[in-house]
Protein backbone atom coordinates (compact mmCIF):
# COMPACT_ATOMS: atom_id res chain seq x y z
CA UNK A 1 0.00 0.00 0.00
CA UNK A 2 1.07 3.50 -0.77
CA UNK A 3 2.13 5.52 2.29
CA UNK A 4 -0.40 8.67 1.44
CA UNK A 5 -3.10 6.00 1.30
CA UNK A 6 -4.06 6.93 4.51
CA UNK A 7 -6.77 4.78 6.49
CA UNK A 8 -9.29 5.92 8.88
CA UNK A 9 -11.18 3.76 11.24
CA UNK A 10 -14.74 4.54 12.61
CA UNK A 11 -15.59 3.06 16.19
CA UNK A 12 -18.83 3.66 18.29
CA UNK A 13 -19.04 2.07 21.89
CA UNK A 14 -21.33 1.83 24.53
CA UNK A 15 -20.61 0.50 27.95
CA UNK A 16 -17.75 -1.37 26.35
CA UNK A 17 -15.16 -1.79 29.30
CA UNK A 18 -15.51 -5.90 28.95
CA UNK A 19 -13.79 -6.34 25.23
CA UNK A 20 -12.92 -2.75 24.43
CA UNK A 21 -9.44 -3.23 25.35
CA UNK A 22 -8.88 -6.63 23.76
CA UNK A 23 -10.37 -4.73 20.12
CA UNK A 24 -8.30 -1.34 20.27
CA UNK A 25 -5.16 -4.02 20.44
CA UNK A 26 -6.13 -5.61 17.83
CA UNK A 27 -6.46 -2.25 15.57
CA UNK A 28 -3.29 -1.09 17.12
CA UNK A 29 -1.34 -4.43 15.88
CA UNK A 30 -2.53 -4.28 12.13
CA UNK A 31 -0.06 -5.21 9.57
CA UNK A 32 -1.29 -2.01 8.00
CA UNK A 33 -1.61 0.15 10.91
CA UNK A 34 -4.52 3.03 10.33
CA UNK A 35 -3.86 6.44 10.56
CA UNK A 36 -6.59 7.21 12.78
CA UNK A 37 -8.87 5.43 15.02
CA UNK A 38 -11.61 7.53 15.78
CA UNK A 39 -13.90 6.69 18.39
CA UNK A 40 -17.58 8.09 19.49
CA UNK A 41 -18.90 7.40 23.16
CA UNK A 42 -22.60 6.67 22.65
CA UNK A 43 -23.29 7.86 26.51
CA UNK A 44 -21.34 4.88 28.36
CA UNK A 45 -22.41 3.99 32.22
CA UNK A 46 -19.04 2.44 33.00
CA UNK A 47 -15.09 2.52 32.52
CA UNK A 48 -15.75 3.07 28.97
CA UNK A 49 -14.21 6.51 28.83
CA UNK A 50 -11.30 5.95 31.10
CA UNK A 51 -9.97 3.23 28.20
CA UNK A 52 -10.65 6.02 25.62
CA UNK A 53 -8.57 8.03 28.12
CA UNK A 54 -5.93 5.68 28.33
CA UNK A 55 -5.71 4.53 24.57
CA UNK A 56 -5.82 8.04 23.10
CA UNK A 57 -2.96 8.65 25.66
CA UNK A 58 -0.48 5.89 24.29
CA UNK A 59 -1.43 5.53 21.20
CA UNK A 60 -1.36 8.88 18.67
CA UNK A 61 -3.49 7.29 16.32
CA UNK A 62 -6.32 7.44 18.63
CA UNK A 63 -8.49 9.87 19.53
CA UNK A 64 -12.33 9.90 20.46
CA UNK A 65 -15.36 12.17 20.93
CA UNK A 66 -18.35 11.56 23.54
CA UNK A 67 -22.20 12.43 22.79
CA UNK A 68 -25.48 11.67 23.57
CA UNK A 69 -27.12 8.12 23.46
CA UNK A 70 -28.14 7.48 19.82
CA UNK A 71 -28.09 3.97 19.60
CA UNK A 72 -25.65 2.09 17.10
CA UNK A 73 -26.93 3.02 13.85
CA UNK A 74 -27.18 7.08 14.28
CA UNK A 75 -23.87 6.45 16.62
CA UNK A 76 -22.07 5.19 12.99
CA UNK A 77 -23.84 7.93 10.86
CA UNK A 78 -22.54 10.81 13.30
CA UNK A 79 -19.29 8.99 12.87
CA UNK A 80 -18.95 9.49 9.31
CA UNK A 81 -19.69 12.99 9.32
CA UNK A 82 -17.85 13.97 11.68
CA UNK A 83 -15.13 12.63 9.52
CA UNK A 84 -15.83 14.23 6.59
CA UNK A 85 -12.80 16.67 6.53
CA UNK A 86 -10.61 14.26 7.62
CA UNK A 87 -7.48 13.22 5.16
CA UNK A 88 -7.91 9.61 4.05
CA UNK A 89 -8.00 7.31 1.27
CA UNK A 90 -10.00 4.22 3.04
CA UNK A 91 -12.52 4.60 5.80
CA UNK A 92 -13.62 1.29 7.84
CA UNK A 93 -15.76 0.86 10.55
CA UNK A 94 -15.46 -1.73 14.06
CA UNK A 95 -17.10 -2.75 16.26
CA UNK A 96 -16.08 -2.28 19.95
CA UNK A 97 -15.83 -6.15 20.89
CA UNK A 98 -14.63 -8.63 18.21
CA UNK A 99 -10.70 -8.62 17.25
CA UNK A 100 -9.35 -8.15 14.01
CA UNK A 101 -7.13 -10.71 12.43
CA UNK A 102 -3.57 -8.72 11.63
CA UNK A 103 -3.92 -8.80 8.27
CA UNK A 104 -7.24 -7.41 8.71
CA UNK A 105 -7.42 -4.10 7.09
CA UNK A 106 -4.11 -4.68 4.66
CA UNK A 107 -6.18 -7.52 2.95
CA UNK A 108 -9.18 -5.47 2.30
CA UNK A 109 -7.00 -2.05 0.88
CA UNK A 110 -5.68 -4.25 -1.39
CA UNK A 111 -8.85 -6.15 -2.92
CA UNK A 112 -10.60 -2.24 -2.95
CA UNK A 113 -7.05 -1.33 -5.00
CA UNK A 114 -7.66 -4.18 -7.34
CA UNK A 115 -11.65 -3.34 -7.58
CA UNK A 116 -10.52 -0.42 -9.79
CA UNK A 117 -11.61 2.95 -9.93
CA UNK A 118 -15.17 4.55 -8.93
CA UNK A 119 -17.06 4.18 -5.60
CA UNK A 120 -16.68 0.25 -4.12
CA UNK A 121 -17.93 -1.23 -0.62
CA UNK A 122 -15.47 -4.27 0.62
CA UNK A 123 -17.01 -6.67 3.22
CA UNK A 124 -16.29 -10.31 4.26
CA UNK A 125 -16.96 -12.82 6.45
CA UNK A 126 -16.70 -13.15 10.28
CA UNK A 127 -15.49 -16.38 11.89
CA UNK A 128 -17.74 -16.57 14.54
CA UNK A 129 -16.24 -16.86 18.43
CA UNK A 130 -17.96 -17.30 21.83
CA UNK A 131 -16.73 -14.60 24.14
CA UNK A 132 -13.21 -15.91 25.02
CA UNK A 133 -12.39 -15.93 21.48
CA UNK A 134 -12.80 -19.36 20.76
CA UNK A 135 -13.62 -20.61 17.54
CA UNK A 136 -17.90 -21.95 17.02
CA UNK A 137 -18.61 -24.72 14.96
CA UNK A 138 -21.01 -22.85 12.06
CA UNK A 139 -23.65 -24.92 10.95
CA UNK A 140 -25.01 -21.98 8.32
CA UNK A 141 -23.36 -21.95 4.88
CA UNK A 142 -23.88 -19.75 2.03
CA UNK A 143 -21.91 -18.39 -0.62
CA UNK A 144 -22.61 -14.79 -1.15
CA UNK A 145 -23.98 -12.59 -4.11
CA UNK A 146 -23.87 -9.52 -3.58
CA UNK A 147 -26.49 -7.49 -5.71
CA UNK A 148 -28.46 -4.36 -5.74
CA UNK A 149 -32.03 -6.46 -5.91
CA UNK A 150 -30.46 -8.60 -3.24
CA UNK A 151 -29.86 -5.25 -0.92
CA UNK A 152 -33.40 -4.38 -1.28
CA UNK A 153 -34.56 -7.00 0.98
CA UNK A 154 -31.42 -8.65 2.86
CA UNK A 155 -28.56 -6.97 4.06
CA UNK A 156 -24.98 -9.41 4.21
CA UNK A 157 -22.82 -6.40 4.96
CA UNK A 158 -21.60 -7.12 8.39
CA UNK A 159 -20.51 -3.32 9.22
CA UNK A 160 -17.54 -4.56 11.29
CA UNK A 161 -15.94 -6.16 8.16
CA UNK A 162 -16.59 -3.00 5.89
CA UNK A 163 -14.34 -1.22 4.37
CA UNK A 164 -14.78 2.05 1.70
CA UNK A 165 -12.58 3.65 -0.69
CA UNK A 166 -12.97 7.45 -0.69
CA UNK A 167 -14.98 8.13 -3.65
CA UNK A 168 -17.24 5.45 -2.08
CA UNK A 169 -17.44 7.43 1.37
CA UNK A 170 -17.72 10.49 -0.09
CA UNK A 171 -21.09 8.44 -2.00
CA UNK A 172 -22.26 7.94 1.28
CA UNK A 173 -22.21 11.06 2.92
CA UNK A 174 -24.17 12.55 0.02
CA UNK A 175 -27.17 10.10 1.04
CA UNK A 176 -27.43 10.22 4.43
CA UNK A 177 -30.63 8.36 5.10
CA UNK A 178 -33.41 10.04 7.14
CA UNK A 179 -34.69 6.52 7.70
CA UNK A 180 -32.47 3.46 7.54
CA UNK A 181 -33.00 -0.31 9.07
CA UNK A 182 -29.23 -0.47 10.34
CA UNK A 183 -26.04 1.80 8.33
CA UNK A 184 -24.59 -1.24 7.20
CA UNK A 185 -27.65 -2.24 5.24
CA UNK A 186 -28.12 1.60 3.96
CA UNK A 187 -24.63 1.01 2.71
CA UNK A 188 -24.74 -1.97 1.00
CA UNK A 189 -28.20 -0.16 -0.65
CA UNK A 190 -26.25 2.61 -1.91
CA UNK A 191 -22.82 0.70 -2.68
CA UNK A 192 -24.72 -2.07 -4.72
CA UNK A 193 -27.13 0.69 -6.86
CA UNK A 194 -23.91 3.51 -7.38
CA UNK A 195 -21.14 1.87 -7.08
CA UNK A 196 -20.03 -2.52 -6.44
CA UNK A 197 -19.48 -4.36 -3.52
CA UNK A 198 -16.72 -6.58 -3.18
CA UNK A 199 -17.25 -9.95 -0.46
CA UNK A 200 -14.37 -11.53 0.94
CA UNK A 201 -15.01 -14.92 1.73
CA UNK A 202 -11.86 -15.57 3.91
CA UNK A 203 -12.96 -14.08 7.33
CA UNK A 204 -10.45 -11.55 9.07
CA UNK A 205 -12.40 -10.68 12.05
CA UNK A 206 -13.79 -12.92 14.89
CA UNK A 207 -16.84 -12.37 15.72
CA UNK A 208 -17.87 -12.66 19.47
CA UNK A 209 -21.17 -14.46 20.30
CA UNK A 210 -22.30 -13.37 23.78
CA UNK A 211 -25.35 -12.15 25.52
CA UNK A 212 -24.37 -8.09 25.46
CA UNK A 213 -24.21 -8.28 21.51
CA UNK A 214 -26.76 -5.72 20.00
CA UNK A 215 -26.37 -7.54 16.56
CA UNK A 216 -24.93 -10.60 16.33
CA UNK A 217 -25.08 -14.32 13.98
CA UNK A 218 -26.34 -17.68 14.82
CA UNK A 219 -24.87 -20.54 14.38
CA UNK A 220 -27.41 -23.25 15.14
CA UNK A 221 -29.52 -23.89 12.26
CA UNK A 222 -32.86 -24.18 14.32
CA UNK A 223 -31.97 -20.91 16.21
CA UNK A 224 -31.53 -18.96 13.43
CA UNK A 225 -34.48 -19.47 11.75
CA UNK A 226 -36.61 -19.15 14.49
CA UNK A 227 -34.64 -15.76 15.22
CA UNK A 228 -35.37 -14.82 11.61
CA UNK A 229 -39.17 -15.70 11.84
CA UNK A 230 -39.55 -13.22 14.44
CA UNK A 231 -37.43 -10.54 12.56
CA UNK A 232 -39.41 -10.98 9.06
CA UNK A 233 -42.48 -10.41 11.39
CA UNK A 234 -41.85 -7.08 12.80
CA UNK A 235 -42.88 -4.15 11.67
CA UNK A 236 -39.40 -2.27 13.22
CA UNK A 237 -37.27 -3.82 10.36
CA UNK A 238 -39.47 -1.75 7.34
CA UNK A 239 -38.20 -2.69 3.93
CA UNK A 240 -40.43 -0.86 2.19
CA UNK A 241 -40.02 2.81 4.26
CA UNK A 242 -35.93 2.01 2.88
CA UNK A 243 -36.48 1.93 -0.62
CA UNK A 244 -38.88 4.84 0.10
CA UNK A 245 -35.67 6.64 1.51
CA UNK A 246 -33.24 5.32 -1.22
CA UNK A 247 -35.52 6.31 -3.95
CA UNK A 248 -36.23 10.01 -2.51
CA UNK A 249 -32.65 10.26 -2.38
CA UNK A 250 -32.01 9.27 -5.68
CA UNK A 251 -34.63 11.74 -7.27
CA UNK A 252 -33.45 14.17 -5.24
CA UNK A 253 -29.62 14.22 -6.45
CA UNK A 254 -30.45 13.31 -9.86
CA UNK A 255 -27.32 11.32 -10.27
CA UNK A 256 -25.75 10.95 -13.81
CA UNK A 257 -24.74 7.05 -13.78
CA UNK A 258 -22.15 5.07 -16.55
CA UNK A 259 -24.83 2.65 -16.41
CA UNK A 260 -28.04 4.64 -16.74
CA UNK A 261 -30.26 2.00 -18.00
CA UNK A 262 -29.45 0.19 -14.66
CA UNK A 263 -30.28 3.17 -12.30
CA UNK A 264 -33.02 3.27 -14.35
CA UNK A 265 -33.98 -0.40 -13.51
CA UNK A 266 -33.19 -0.28 -9.93
CA UNK A 267 -34.97 2.84 -9.52
CA UNK A 268 -37.76 1.17 -10.73
CA UNK A 269 -37.66 -1.99 -8.80
CA UNK A 270 -36.97 0.23 -5.75
CA UNK A 271 -40.37 2.11 -6.33
CA UNK A 272 -42.40 -0.74 -6.64
CA UNK A 273 -40.82 -2.18 -3.45
CA UNK A 274 -41.54 1.11 -1.53
CA UNK A 275 -45.56 1.35 -2.38
CA UNK A 276 -45.92 -2.24 -2.94
CA UNK A 277 -48.37 -2.78 0.09
CA UNK A 278 -51.04 -0.25 -2.20
CA UNK A 279 -51.20 -2.82 -5.28
CA UNK A 280 -52.14 -6.21 -5.45
CA UNK A 281 -49.94 -6.12 -8.96
CA UNK A 282 -47.04 -5.08 -7.28
CA UNK A 283 -47.26 -8.15 -4.70
CA UNK A 284 -47.31 -10.64 -7.29
CA UNK A 285 -44.23 -9.09 -8.96
CA UNK A 286 -42.05 -9.49 -6.14
CA UNK A 287 -43.44 -12.75 -5.23
CA UNK A 288 -43.09 -14.39 -8.37
CA UNK A 289 -40.68 -12.33 -10.63
CA UNK A 290 -36.90 -13.43 -10.30
CA UNK A 291 -34.97 -9.93 -9.34
CA UNK A 292 -35.76 -9.26 -6.18
CA UNK A 293 -33.75 -12.38 -4.02
CA UNK A 294 -32.30 -13.40 -0.71
CA UNK A 295 -29.70 -15.27 -0.57
CA UNK A 296 -30.86 -18.55 0.97
CA UNK A 297 -33.79 -20.43 -0.48
CA UNK A 298 -35.54 -20.99 2.38
CA UNK A 299 -35.81 -16.96 3.45
CA UNK A 300 -36.33 -16.30 0.19
CA UNK A 301 -39.61 -18.79 -0.12
CA UNK A 302 -40.87 -17.10 2.88
CA UNK A 303 -40.65 -13.56 1.95
CA UNK A 304 -42.20 -14.23 -1.17
CA UNK A 305 -44.96 -15.39 0.68
CA UNK A 306 -44.99 -12.42 2.98
CA UNK A 307 -44.65 -10.00 0.37
CA UNK A 308 -47.80 -11.72 -1.28
CA UNK A 309 -49.43 -11.22 2.05
CA UNK A 310 -48.84 -7.35 1.94
CA UNK A 311 -46.66 -8.11 5.27
CA UNK A 312 -42.94 -6.40 4.98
Amino acid sequence: MKQKEKVIILLSTYNAERYLREQLDSLLAQTCQPDEILIRDDGSKDGTIEILEEYSKKAENVTYYMGENLGAKDSFLDLVKHAKDRDFAFCGFCDQDDYWKPEKIERAVKMLQQAGEGPVLYCGKTQLVDADLNPLPEQIHRRVRPSFYNALVENVVTGCTTLLNRSMYDLLLSYMPRYCIMHDWWMYLVASCLGKVVYDETPYILYRQHGDNVMGLESQYHMEMKNRMAKFKSRKSNISMQAEELVRLLEKNNIEHPKQGELEECLKTARLLAHYKESMKSRLILAFGHKVFRQRRMDDVIFRVLFLMGMR
